[in-house]
C-alpha cells in the first residue's frame, strides 16, 4: 500500500521544467489580465510578481526577475511604445515579451524595433503559449 501513496516525480516530468524557479514581472495596466496571466504561470511554479505599470516594477529593485510580460494598451500605445524603448534602453539584458490585442502591422514593428524577443497576440493565442514563449527568451 505504501508504495501506490508514493509517487516520485522528476523535473522532467514538468512540461516547463526549465522555467521552474525562475522570476518573472508581468506589467499590465488590468487588474484583471494581471492576475490571470499571475495564476497560470505560478501554476507552472515561477515566481510571478505584478505590476500596474513600469515604474512601479523598478522602485522595487530589489527583487531579481529574468523575463518581463508587458501588454501596452492599444488606445494609449504611443505613450507605452515611449515606456516600453525607455525600459529596454536601460535593460537591455531583460528579456521582455509583449502581449496585447491584436494590432497594426506598424504597431507591431514600432514594438520589435524597441528590443522586444517575442510579441503575443492575445487575441490568437492560449496562455500556454506564454510559457512557450518564455522558454524560448530565457
Amino acid at each position: 500500500m505504501d508504495h501506490i501513496s508514493k509517487k516520485q516525480y522528476s523535473l522532467r516530468q514538468h512540461p516547463h521544467y526549465k522555467l521552474l524557479g525562475l522570476s518573472v514581472a508581468i506589467v499590465d495596466a488590468d487588474t484583471q489580465n494581471r492576475s490571470f496571466y499571475q495564476q497560470k504561470l505560478e501554476q507552472a511554479s515561477l515566481l510571478v510578481r505584478s505590476y500596474a505599470d513600469f515604474s512601479e516594477m523598478t522602485a522595487s529593485t530589489d527583487k531579481e526577475i529574468h523575463a518581463v510580460i508587458f501588454s501596452p494598451k492599444i488606445d494609449r500605445l504611443n505613450n507605452d511604445i515611449v515606456i516600453l524603448g525607455r525600459f529596454i534602453a536601460e535593460n537591455p539584458h531583460l528579456p521582455v515579451i509583449t502581449i496585447s490585442q491584436t494590432m497594426q502591422e506598424l504597431q507591431l514593428d514600432a514594438i520589435m524595433k524597441l528590443g522586444t524577443r517575442l510579441h503575443i497576440n492575445r487575441d490568437l493565442s492560449h496562455p500556454r503559449d506564454l510559457l512557450i514563449a518564455l522558454e524560448q527568451v530565457i
